[in-house]
């Protein structure tokens, strides 16, 4: 054993496997939450390209009736 070593206990320095497996918590949480935030970023995307391709209300081809057909 070195009796200079900077390390407060020397002998646990061995090296051991690293088998490290992530928690079952994970492997359920992360699949969910990047399903739903894809959902969700799917339908804000959605809402918005439906919002810039319908004209504004006040358009004039949005205004149905006798009136509005004669002035054309």
């Amino acid at each position: 054993m070195v009796e200079n070593s900077p390390l407060p206990f020397p002998e646990k320095t061995k090296r051991k496997p690293k088998t490290y497996w992530p928690q079952k918590y994970w492997a359920v949480t992360l699949p969910v939450t990047s399903s739903l935030l894809s959902i969700v970023i799917s339908h804000v995307l959605l809402l918005g390209i439906n919002m810039m391709s319908t004209s504004p209300l006040n358009a004039i081809h949005k205004i149905i009736g006798n009136y509005a057909k004669n002035q054309q």
